[in-house]
Protein backbone atom coordinates (compact mmCIF):
# COMPACT_ATOMS: atom_id res chain seq x y z
CA UNK A 1 0.00 0.00 0.00
CA UNK A 2 1.01 3.57 -0.61
CA UNK A 3 1.45 6.05 2.29
CA UNK A 4 -1.32 8.59 2.82
CA UNK A 5 -2.77 11.14 5.23
CA UNK A 6 -6.40 11.19 6.31
CA UNK A 7 -8.77 13.97 7.41
CA UNK A 8 -10.50 13.16 10.72
CA UNK A 9 -13.84 14.10 12.29
CA UNK A 10 -17.22 12.41 12.73
CA UNK A 11 -20.56 12.07 10.86
CA UNK A 12 -22.64 9.70 8.72
CA UNK A 13 -22.28 9.54 4.96
CA UNK A 14 -24.79 11.64 3.08
CA UNK A 15 -23.25 11.99 -0.35
CA UNK A 16 -24.09 11.10 -3.87
CA UNK A 17 -21.81 10.35 -6.80
CA UNK A 18 -21.85 14.04 -7.81
CA UNK A 19 -20.49 15.09 -4.41
CA UNK A 20 -17.13 13.35 -4.92
CA UNK A 21 -14.18 15.27 -6.38
CA UNK A 22 -10.70 14.05 -7.37
CA UNK A 23 -7.82 16.43 -8.14
CA UNK A 24 -5.36 17.02 -9.75
CA UNK A 25 -6.31 14.79 -12.63
CA UNK A 26 -4.09 13.87 -14.41
CA UNK A 27 -1.76 13.46 -11.43
CA UNK A 28 2.01 13.29 -11.38
CA UNK A 29 2.57 12.20 -7.78
CA UNK A 30 -0.28 12.87 -5.39
CA UNK A 31 -4.05 13.08 -5.48
CA UNK A 32 -6.76 14.51 -3.23
CA UNK A 33 -10.29 13.18 -2.90
CA UNK A 34 -13.05 15.41 -1.59
CA UNK A 35 -16.32 13.92 -0.37
CA UNK A 36 -18.96 14.02 2.30
CA UNK A 37 -17.71 11.03 4.23
CA UNK A 38 -18.32 8.86 7.25
CA UNK A 39 -16.69 6.19 9.33
CA UNK A 40 -15.12 3.28 7.51
CA UNK A 41 -14.99 4.71 3.97
CA UNK A 42 -12.77 2.46 1.85
CA UNK A 43 -10.86 3.86 -1.11
CA UNK A 44 -9.45 1.46 -3.70
CA UNK A 45 -7.33 2.30 -6.72
CA UNK A 46 -7.71 -0.27 -9.51
CA UNK A 47 -5.66 -0.39 -12.72
CA UNK A 48 -7.31 -0.53 -16.14
CA UNK A 49 -6.38 -4.25 -16.13
CA UNK A 50 -8.45 -4.79 -12.97
CA UNK A 51 -5.51 -5.15 -10.55
CA UNK A 52 -5.71 -3.56 -7.10
CA UNK A 53 -3.02 -0.85 -7.00
CA UNK A 54 -3.80 0.59 -3.56
CA UNK A 55 -6.35 0.41 -0.75
CA UNK A 56 -6.94 2.96 2.01
CA UNK A 57 -9.37 3.52 4.88
CA UNK A 58 -10.84 6.95 5.53
CA UNK A 59 -11.51 6.40 9.24
CA UNK A 60 -13.82 9.26 10.23
CA UNK A 61 -14.79 12.65 8.87
CA UNK A 62 -17.22 15.51 9.23
CA UNK A 63 -18.82 17.55 6.48
CA UNK A 64 -16.91 18.00 3.22
CA UNK A 65 -13.47 16.52 3.78
CA UNK A 66 -10.28 15.86 1.91
CA UNK A 67 -8.40 12.57 1.77
CA UNK A 68 -4.87 12.83 0.38
CA UNK A 69 -2.77 10.11 -1.19
CA UNK A 70 0.64 11.75 -1.30
CA UNK A 71 2.70 9.18 -3.19
CA UNK A 72 1.45 7.75 -6.45
CA UNK A 73 5.04 7.36 -7.65
CA UNK A 74 4.74 3.58 -7.27
CA UNK A 75 2.03 3.52 -9.94
CA UNK A 76 2.89 3.20 -13.61
CA UNK A 77 1.54 5.94 -15.88
CA UNK A 78 -1.95 5.08 -17.14
CA UNK A 79 -5.65 5.00 -16.34
CA UNK A 80 -6.94 3.92 -12.93
CA UNK A 81 -10.37 3.76 -11.32
CA UNK A 82 -10.82 5.12 -7.80
CA UNK A 83 -13.64 3.29 -5.98
CA UNK A 84 -15.20 4.61 -2.76
CA UNK A 85 -17.17 2.17 -0.59
CA UNK A 86 -19.16 2.58 2.62
CA UNK A 87 -20.31 -0.53 4.49
CA UNK A 88 -19.47 -2.68 1.44
CA UNK A 89 -21.55 -0.54 -0.93
CA UNK A 90 -19.97 1.47 -3.73
CA UNK A 91 -20.87 5.13 -3.18
CA UNK A 92 -18.76 6.58 -5.98
CA UNK A 93 -16.16 6.00 -8.66
CA UNK A 94 -13.78 8.32 -10.49
CA UNK A 95 -11.26 7.86 -13.30
CA UNK A 96 -7.68 8.83 -12.43
CA UNK A 97 -4.91 9.38 -14.94
CA UNK A 98 -1.35 9.00 -13.62
CA UNK A 99 1.26 10.72 -15.77
CA UNK A 100 4.95 11.53 -15.44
Amino acid sequence: MLPCTVGLGKSNIQGTESQIALWPNPSQGSVSIGAISGEGMEISIVSSQGQLAGKYTWDESHGINEFQIKKLSGLSPGLYIVILKQDGTIVGTRKLVVSR
